[in-house]
């Protein structure tokens, strides 16, 4: 039987990736989530049984499939820097508020706000939001409505 010439670099691969599988199964170790998840393997059906009894525990298990699919069909690339924009922009914002406080505004002041670009802008992109969504939902209406 021949043997085969040993590639030093993938060994070199292997070596790291097993000493790397071997930090976080020290880590899991330490935290106690081996151990709740060996408990979790071993008590597999007894879990489920559970699960699937316990009408609050199965629809919130229901929901979470469901933005799951959801998250799924998402560009994750999009889906982060648009979190980071709506986390970042919504952080200066409240800032910008907490900095110099808040006016009441009437009528004439909301009619002299609409003239500012930014107000424009998000007011823009608020009503192209609320369109998108209204869509989205009235979509998903119709699918539940067939679903009856």
């Amino acid at each position: 039987m021949e043997k085969l010439p040993v590639n030093e670099e993938k060994m070199e691969e292997a070596g790291k990736a097993l000493e790397e599988l071997l930090d976080i199964m020290t880590k899991l170790k330490e935290s106690g989530l081996l151990d709740m998840l060996k408990a979790m393997v071993e008590r597999y059906e007894d879990l489920m049984t559970y699960m699937a009894q316990d009408r609050r525990l199965f629809k919130a298990m229901v929901m979470v499939e469901g933005a799951l699919n959801g998250i799924e069909e998402a560009d994750a690339a999009k889906l982060k820097y648009a979190s980071m924009g709506l986390s970042q922009c919504s952080t200066k914002a409240l800032e910008e508020v907490m900095d110099k406080g808040v006016e009441p505004v009437g009528l004439m002041g909301l009619l002299k706000a609409l003239r500012d670009p930014d107000v424009m802008y998000g007011l823009g992109l608020m009503i192209a939001m609320a369109k998108s969504v209204g869509k989205c939902f009235r979509e998903n209406m119709e699918r539940m409505k067939q679903m009856k």
